[in-house]
């Protein structure tokens, strides 16, 4: 039983408008993480006509470096910066609405995952400076 043209004409749209969804979403992720950005990967399948179909996707990225109080205040500095790009990159697409700014479990493991590097950072500098007092 073939589908009506109708009926075509939905699924195609709807498929066109998950891949644009997807496509934005990752690459919200991919300017917001700028050089620790290493990659964007999209996955497809097919819809019910044959066509490409996003079932998802994601952006690499570069995690900051482990730093403690015995490393450089230059090194805690970069790590706190690139913990804090990080972070907001994996909550870009929040700004997009919709299907396209819904942050998946990674997402949301990798903002969590950052804010923890940010933390511990602060924390290293912390201890620098009072050691230096």
């Amino acid at each position: 039983m073939s589908i009506p043209e109708i009926r075509r004409q939905e699924i195609t749209q709807r498929t066109n408008r998950r891949n644009r969804d997807v496509e934005a979403h990752e690459d919200a992720h991919e300017r917001a993480a700028g050089p620790y950005a290493t990659g964007k990967t999209i996955n497809f399948g097919t819809d019910r006509l044959g066509n490409p179909f996003a079932t998802g996707g994601h952006v690499r990225i570069i995690m900051p470096p482990k730093v403690t109080f015995k490393s450089s205040m230059s090194q805690i500095q970069q790590a706190e910066e690139h913990a804090k790009t990080v972070a907001a990159a994996a909550i870009a697409p929040l700004t997009l609405g919709g299907e396209a700014g819904r942050l998946s479990a990674a997402d949301k493991a990798v903002y969590a995952q950052a804010n923890a590097a940010f933390s511990k950072a602060n924390d290293a500098k912390s201890r620098k400076l009072s050691l230096r007092a």
